[in-house]
């Protein structure tokens, strides 16, 4: 994440301590207040002005390779989890130390550590598939062509959440995970699974207003721009068969003139 700003203005060292090796460390942590939010995109992603805080959602702790969101980094953590974050987490993950500026990559692999994480300690589905769409907002904004592989991994989690778990689901109630689920299926290619989505959400009673309104406008957007592409397909189509006579008629003529000759 390169910029042309003195970093400072928007990150800064904040103490924590490890609830799983009680280490005392200093990791870098994004003020909220020095940035805005000037957008969304339609998969809930939202964009930032000056500066995007998402790279510094996580805190990693150095010694063991504990991880966590920032707001729930500190919370207590039972001593089954601990043990097993000692054994499996810090073989792999320990002496991780990063900078005040997060690159992609650095974002990528805190998040990965996350997971592994959550893995670990057998933590839920739907924080999982969140944490798959954050990196894929990290990338999005590096403009990386991972992308796409994170949005599908989302993807699958969502699904899977919404089959074995309660809502909320990473905080959302299941109308909309399925929104986030539709909108994934658009992103990743399958129109069609993203149609039935949205439509179950629009014919919901459960559904708020806004959502029915947001699963709705994707609806269009997607017939919309089916619509655009068959048009261009048959213009693409008339143009072929137009030059195709063409060339049949130009050889129709070479071929008179032949026979003029004799």
């Amino acid at each position: 994440m390169s910029t042309e700003f003195d970093i400072t203005k928007f990150v800064f060292e904040k103490k924590f301590e490890c609830p799983v090796c009680s280490i005392a460390f200093s990791a870098p942590i994004a003020k909220y207040g020095k940035s805005r939010v000037v957008s969304q995109d339609a998969d809930l992603k939202q964009n930032y002005s000056p500066f995007d805080p998402i790279a510094y959602d996580v805190v990693v702790c150095p010694s063991c390779g504990y991880a966590e969101s920032v707001d729930s980094f500190e919370k207590p953590v039972m001593d089954r989890i601990k043990a097993n974050i000692i054994e499996v987490i810090r073989p792999k993950f320990c002496g991780h130390v990063y900078p005040m500026e997060i690159t992609t990559e650095m974002a990528l692999e805190r998040f990965h550590i996350m997971i592994a994480n959550s893995e670990v300690k057998n933590g839920k589905i739907g924080t999982r598939a969140y944490t798959y769409l954050k990196m894929a907002w990290v990338c999005r904004n590096a403009e990386d062509i991972r992308e796409s592989i994170y949005l599908k991994m989302a993807l699958d989690h969502f699904k899977e959440a919404l089959q074995k778990e309660a809502p909320p689901i990473a905080g959302m109630d299941s109308n909309a995970v399925s929104y986030i689920i539709g909108e994934l299926e658009r992103r990743t290619g399958d129109d069609e699974a993203a149609i039935r989505w949205f439509s179950a959400i629009v014919a919901s009673a459960g559904a708020e207003g806004r959502l029915k309104d947001r699963a709705r406008n994707q609806k269009d957007l997607i017939l919309q721009e089916r619509k655009e592409k068959e048009a261009e397909a048959a213009k693409a189509a008339t143009a072929k068969k137009k030059q195709a006579e063409g060339a049949a008629d130009e050889q129709d003529e070479k071929k008179k003139k032949k026979f003029e000759w004799f």
